[in-house]
């Protein structure tokens, strides 16, 4: 009998159950959303408990201190040295003042409309997007000339600026010329200049002082028609020692130029007449800057041993537009015109006009250009040198 009750009581139980299973899983969500507001409210209720009380009457208003401990919602002001919150408490009678530090930011100053927003305390832009102009390189200033000057040891950057038309400076470049009556031609150089010695400021920003310069390069000409063979190359070797002061430069020094044809050339000419063009000349030049873009140069060398048809004199001058600043990104145009008269023909020469897209360096002062070349004269290839050329093209140059 009591088996028999037992489990009828277990059965009753169960049948009880599945009817409170049954309800509680239609009401799942209310009966969450009850105890979530219901925790929610005892966490505030115990956060917020007030720590002043304010009672209102007919006349005056009191304020009446609270005796548990004050539990703030905002982070306390941590020290320079300890910046682990904690709770603190306050003195008994100490009333309770809201400093400045959780006052919400001040909003921009809106009454410049035309002018970047400003932080007045912090003195800098609110907005990241204002672009600032850089401020502009000037080749010559008062405060350059102040600057200390030591000896110093493989320099940054030139006192003597190379001539960006000059065809014979020493540099890299690649220029695709075009020639009417033989097709396309690719004129290369392959070298630079370098500072070695120096006494003067220090830096590429209008350097001032002393300066020994090493310079050298190889000028190939690539035919491109006879499956990119050479057909002469020209190399240049010297040293050069410079001045500036100013806007005035000065060079003064020596170099070496000589002229070889090409194997394959002389395999597919064999009747070509191989010649020894060599000159060792002394040089002397100067460049003055008219503005901060614009200068003029003038130079004449001397050589004081000529073969293979190379005559004593030399000059060479022009003027040239290459701004100092560094643009960025965007580059600035530039544009020069070189004049090169040789004894050789007595004193006719040829004509060169480069101008295009130049990116220098903001650091190094190193000048890459991208452009348009026009030559007209005698051969640009010494071993050609009494050939007449007219040539087209475009090409880059990069100078140290």
């Amino acid at each position: 009998m009591k088996k028999l009750g037992f489990e009828n009581l277990v059965g009753k139980f169960a049948r009880r159950g599945g009817g409170w299973s049954r309800w509680i899983h239609r009401n799942s969500f209310k009966l969450i959303a009850v105890c979530l507001m219901a925790g929610i409210a005892s966490t505030a209720i115990a956060q917020t408990t007030p720590q002043r009380r304010r009672t209102s009457g007919a006349s005056d208003v009191r304020v009446e201190i609270a005796t548990r401990p004050l539990v703030t919602l905002l982070p306390p002001v941590a020290s320079q040295n300890d910046r682990t919150p904690e709770l603190r408490e306050l003195p008994p009678n100490q009333p309770i003042v809201q400093t400045s530090h959780w006052l919400p930011p001040r909003p921009p100053d809106l009454s410049s409309p035309n002018r970047p927003w400003e932080d007045k305390e912090n003195d800098g832009p609110l907005l990241p997007n204002v672009e600032r102009a850089a401020p502009p390189r000037i080749p010559y200033c008062e405060e350059c000339e102040a600057k200390p000057r030591y000896l110093q040891l493989l320099p940054n950057g030139l006192l003597y600026k190379p001539y960006l038309a000059g065809e014979k400076e020493p540099r890299f470049a690649a220029v695709w010329l075009y020639e009417q009556g033989r097709g396309w031609i690719w004129e290369t150089a392959m070298g630079g200049r370098f500072g070695f010695l120096r006494y003067g400021t220090a830096g590429t920003q209008s350097p001032q002082g002393w300066q020994l310069d090493l310079e050298g390069a190889a000028f190939p000409r690539i035919d491109p028609i006879e499956g990119s063979e050479m057909d002469a190359v020209d190399f240049r070797a010297g040293w050069l020692l410079t001045w500036r002061g100013g806007p005035v430069a000065v060079k003064a020094g020596y170099y070496h130029i000589s002229s070889h044809v090409g194997d394959e050339f002389l395999l597919r000419n064999p009747t070509f007449p191989r010649i020894e063009y060599v000159r060792d000349s002394l040089i002397a030049g100067i460049t003055y800057d008219l503005n901060n873009a614009l200068a003029a140069y003038g130079e004449v060398g001397y050589a004081i041993g000529h073969i293979g048809g190379a005559e004593p004199l030399e000059l060479q001058f022009g003027l040239q537009y290459s701004p100092a600043v560094s643009n960025g990104w965007c580059g600035s145009p530039f544009a020069a015109i070189n004049g090169h008269l040789r004894e050789d023909f007595g004193f006719g020469g040829n004509i060169n006009i480069v101008a295009g897209r130049q990116w220098r360096g903001p650091e190094s002062d190193h000048l890459f250009r991208a452009g348009f070349m026009y030559f007209n004269g005698h051969s640009l290839q010494y071993q050609f040198f009494s050939k007449h050329e007219e040539l087209l093209g475009a090409g880059i140059w990069y100078d140290f």
